[in-house]
């Protein structure tokens, strides 16, 4: 994928592809640079994410909680959806905020957020379709019980909450220009965690 601004005149693809290179030659007529550059980043990482999430399925390996949740937040999909807040919002954030420790715990903690609320509450659906790729069914072929695997969620639910105002709290100040878009980020990331819960 080419971070440029032209448009090209593409051959008839799947709908899946139409609708992601409109999005993205819409992203790259408006965004800035440095947005388009983590689209892309985002865009790669979730495809990444996903072919290693169907060959675990395909191969039947059973991964341990650290490396489901490596590999599960890049295939949830949420990080491209961080990559255009700057594009919604017209924001024009420099390199350097999102290279800092704290903006990067704070958008793996929201991304965490997102797939322990999805697998909790997508658990007994896909128990039902026979997928277990999800944290909860982790737990179960663990050897927990239900009640269980579901207090576990909420433990590392806990934990999370704790790191994103550990990490807001040493968030920098940039000046009141960058300051202003940077806490408008900070929101759009919180409705992204609400929309998932919401839209359910």
């Amino acid at each position: 994928m080419e971070t440029t601004d032209s448009e090209k005149t593409l051959p008839q693809c799947s709908p899946l592809v139409e609708a992601h290179n409109s999005i993205w030659f819409r992203i790259a007529k408006k965004a800035s640079k440095g947005a388009r550059e983590r689209f892309v980043r985002a865009m790669r990482d979730y495809c990444n994410g996903a072919l290693d999430q169907v060959q675990t399925q395909v191969q039947r390996v059973v991964l341990d909680p650290k490396n489901f949740l490596e590999t599960r937040r890049q295939s949830v999909g949420v990080t491209p959806l961080f990559a255009m807040i700057e594009y919604f919002y017209d924001l024009d954030l420099p390199n350097e905020v999102f290279e800092h420790p704290s903006m990067i715990e704070m958008e793996k903690v929201a991304t965490d957020f997102v797939l322990i609320h999805n697998d909790m509450l997508s658990y007994s659906k896909e128990q039902r379709e026979g997928c277990d790729h999800n944290l909860v069914a982790l737990y179960r072929s663990a050897g927990m019980g239900p009640q269980e695997a579901f207090d576990q969620m909420g433990e590392l639910l806990k934990v999370r909450l704790r790191g994103w105002y550990l990490a807001l709290a040493d968030l920098p100040q940039w000046g009141e220009a960058i300051d202003t878009q940077v806490q408008k980020y900070i929101e759009a990331v919180q409705d992204v965690v609400l929309a998932n819960l919401n839209w359910r």
